[in-house]
């Protein structure tokens, strides 16, 4: 699950239905993190794009996680992709990820290598609290308003910094995370970071088959995993 923790995203949508009042940005947040927190178990594909000057990413994280009934997370599994782009030169990663309760299993299939970690505690709303406290930081003023997307109420947070503008979208009705969009126009960082999450799944029974695994024959352990290509896991 540790790999899970590096993100930020977006959908512009219209129809503003008028200012909120009753919560503020804090407590939205507060209330998206909890949702997440109180789940029994957890599904969900979350992608990344990043477009820096330096460099583009993109990462699609497919993952599924079971509670241990008091917020954290007693086993996980799932898959990452990755592509990006530096001075021109594109390189990829793909992995897979297995937390059996026990045991972090890193996997990489093309060269049939994996590292290992005890399992640590960990949460659902883990994924996504670390970029809501740097736009928490970062914003020095925020504004909320309610939007009706596609049929759905959606609060729309928008939280104003020095360099730019974050814009998140979350549920009215369950306070799940739809996307975060961030865009600066200053600095190292210039640029858009998108975080998109779709395909959410709450509490509904996971084969305990998806936290086992075990290393086929010719795979090879390693003793340490390398960093994902440079710098590239800096957080949007």
């Amino acid at each position: 699950m540790y790999l899970f923790c590096i993100l930020c995203s977006l959908i512009w949508p219209s129809g503003n239905i008028g200012q909120v009042r009753q919560l503020s940005a804090d407590q939205i947040i507060t209330k998206c993190l909890a949702a997440y927190d109180s789940a029994k178990t957890y599904q969900a594909t979350v992608s990344m794009h990043i477009n820096y000057p330096t460099q583009k990413v993109t990462m699609k994280i497919k993952m599924r996680s079971v509670s241990d009934g008091a917020g954290k997370i007693r086993q996980s599994a799932g898959s990452s992709s990755t592509r990006i782009v530096r001075k021109g030169m594109p390189q990829n990663e793909d992995r897979v990820l297995v937390d059996d309760g026990t045991i972090v299993y890193s996997i990489d299939p093309s060269t049939k290598s994996y590292t290992s970690m005890p399992h640590a505690p960990d949460s659902v709303s883990g994924i996504f609290r670390n970029t809501f406290e740097r736009m928490t930081k970062s914003c020095s003023k925020f504004s909320v308003s309610i939007i009706n997307d596609k049929g759905k109420e959606k609060y729309k947070i928008l939280g104003f910094a020095k360099d730019g503008i974050t814009t998140v979208l979350i549920s009215k009705d369950n306070f799940q995370l739809y996307s975060l969009h961030t865009v600066r126009d200053s600095g190292p960082n210039k640029g858009t970071a998108d975080l998109v999450v779709s395909d959410q799944v709450f509490n509904q029974a996971i084969d305990q088959k998806a936290f086992r695994w075990s290393p086929p024959p010719g795979y090879i352990k390693s003793e340490s995993e390398k960093p994902l290509i440079g710098n590239a896991r800096q957080k949007p």
